[in-house]
């Protein structure tokens, strides 16, 4: 397994309604060298995706306005397979996972997650990270897979 390291500034879009968390994660990854910016909200995670086009969302499910399920499946309409979606929620079932799936999430984390677990997924398929060069990592780049090839890759890392 790859260790997290730091991000050359690639852009990421935290989408929490719950304040403590969204701030504890804007500050886990604005030290790990992320452009990171904030929604309350899945409409102002909508719109500032449009407006910043970000290089990964993460995004919880549970939100006022719409839910992260709907937000992720209009994401993924929008932008297809050039953004990295990743859900961290507290809904866990094995129902949730596959809703994620279906929704267009590529990974889906439980909370508590561990940070590591995050930091991993972010620094595996952003542009020019830094990954130690000893450590091959998971094939997860999700520019220019087809279709198909990037809902498989996406169900075996939620069911993972």
């Amino acid at each position: 397994m790859p260790s997290p390291t730091f991000s050359d500034g690639s852009r990421v879009l935290l989408v929490e309604d719950n304040q403590e968390t969204c701030e504890s994660l804007q500050l886990l990854l604005t030290l790990r060298g992320y452009d990171v910016r904030t929604a309350a909200d899945g409409l102002d995670g909508f719109r500032q995706a449009l407006e910043w086009r970000p290089n990964a969302i993460v995004s919880d499910i549970g939100l006022p306005g719409i839910d992260g399920w709907r937000l992720a499946s209009c994401l993924r309409e929008t932008f297809q397979e050039t953004v990295r979606l990743i859900a961290l929620t507290s809904h866990g079932r094995v129902e949730d996972r596959q809703r994620s799936r279906e929704a267009g999430f590529d990974a889906h984390l439980t909370k508590p997650s561990d940070p590591a677990e995050l930091l991993e997924l972010l620094s595996a398929v952003l542009p020019n990270r830094n990954i130690d060069p000893g450590s091959a990592g998971p094939d997860t780049t999700v520019q220019g897979k087809s279709g198909r090839a990037s809902r498989e890759r996406r169900a075996n890392q939620i069911d993972e």
